[in-house]
């Protein structure tokens, strides 16, 4: 794998005053004053954990920084402009921590691309028009801490419904509190409970991330979690069965896209898995039946972390792979870029990035356009399938 060097980040601070020659009450101000202008002013995204390009417009790209926020580019990634303007609305109920600030999920719906939401602090935001505004719009969508029924929120994942844009799911990680699916059914404005430990019957605890539905089949669904593996619905999130690759261990799927569905033969269901007990272990799998059985996928040397099919070409897939069980490694190298040209049966390896991959998305008409969210370089491209990247 090559990394071309097209443009360097010019990312210069302002001057600080000639009297700030020395520490002291009024320097340590203007200090804090010039660091926050430079996050507002951010020239890109850095820490990328999400990309969702726009379906119709090759040139509208969004992306999501972990510290950040939301990122928005009208020229295919080549220059960024950040779009957090409404995401300092709070709710009456807070979230139980709102420093530092983290993101976790940025999606688009199905049927109109200008509605987008994203998860901030476990709170939900809505946008109708394209990320330039957002409203808090989480409503319904609480937890309780258990022994005090203190109303909170936990929100890490929301997946729009393939074809009705009224239906909106969000799925919470949660320790210490209720959690698990919450339905929206206009249009992710308000939210009732679905599925969970409040739900008697469901089949379903207190985590439920992530959560794909069957694109040619919204009724059925899969979700994964911290505390659990592998759940699967087959009327729409009422009601849900466990059916995990491995028997007689602890583990979780990554909770950010290690998860997927062919999106052509939604039967092949794809899951990178972290073994936490009785052994340590990453590991990928893939089912033929909707889940009901599972195969191990040893090509990919680890856990999916993120999958993404070509659309205009299905049997093209990327997944980015973490090798290390550690949910926060240090090592170099510990993610690894594969790609498929037959829906994920055969893999080639394409290697690693010092950036450390994490995210990714294709251009809905280049199959070989490849965007990776990287954990310290932002977005960086590829138009040969993943073979080189350009870092901008």
């Amino acid at each position: 794998m090559k990394f071309k060097k097209e443009d360097k980040i010019n990312r210069k601070r302002p001057r600080l005053p000639l009297n700030c020659l020395r520490i002291s009450v009024s320097c340590l101000v203007v200090l804090l004053l010039v660091s926050l202008s430079f996050a507002q002013n951010l020239p890109r995204p850095l820490n990328v954990i999400r990309i969702t390009p726009h379906p119709s417009d090759p040139n509208i790209l969004y992306a999501l920084d972990e510290s950040h926020g939301v990122f928005k580019s009208v020229d295919q990634g080549k220059t960024w402009v950040l779009k957090n303007t409404g995401l300092d609305q709070l709710p009456e109920i807070l979230p139980l921590s709102l420093h530092p600030e983290f993101f976790t999920e940025l999606a688009m719906g199905k049927t109109n691309p200008n509605v987008l939401f994203v998860v901030k602090n476990w709170l939900i935001y809505r946008s109708e028009d394209g990320a330039e505004t957002w409203t808090f719009s989480g409503k319904g969508a609480e937890s309780f801490v258990y022994g005090s029924n203190q109303a909170t929120y936990f929100i890490n994942e929301v997946v729009t419904h393939p074809t009705d844009a009224q239906v909106v799911y969000a799925g919470t990680i949660v320790g210490g509190a209720t959690g698990g699916v919450f339905q929206s059914v206009d249009g992710g404005r308000t939210w009732t409970p679905l599925a969970g430990d409040t739900v008697p019957g469901s089949g379903l605890g207190n985590d439920a991330a992530p959560i794909v539905i069957d694109p040619l089949d919204p009724l059925r669904m899969y979700a994964g979690g911290v505390h659990s593996i592998f759940f699967r619905s087959t009327d729409a999130g009422l009601h849900w069965e466990r059916r995990d690759p491995l028997v007689g261990v602890e583990g979780a799927i990554w909770p950010d896209d290690g998860l997927g569905v062919n999106p052509a033969n939604p039967a092949e269901v794809f899951v990178g898995v972290g073994i936490f007990a009785p052994f340590q272990a990453v590991k990928s799998f893939v089912s033929k039946d909707f889940g009901a059985s599972w195969t191990e996928l040893p090509q990919l040397k680890g856990a999916i972390r993120s999958l993404q099919f070509a659309p205009s070409f299905p049997n093209r897939v990327y997944a980015v792979v973490r090798t290390r069980p550690e949910f926060h490694p240090s090592t170099p190298g510990s993610f690894l870029l594969f790609r498929s040209d037959d829906s994920g049966v055969t893999w080639a390896e394409l290697g690693s990035s010092p950036f450390e991959f994490q995210s990714l998305a294709v251009d809905p008409f280049d199959p070989n356009h490849l965007y990776v969210g990287t954990q310290h370089r932002g977005v960086i491209q590829s138009f040969d399938g993943g073979d080189s990247f350009i870092t901008k």
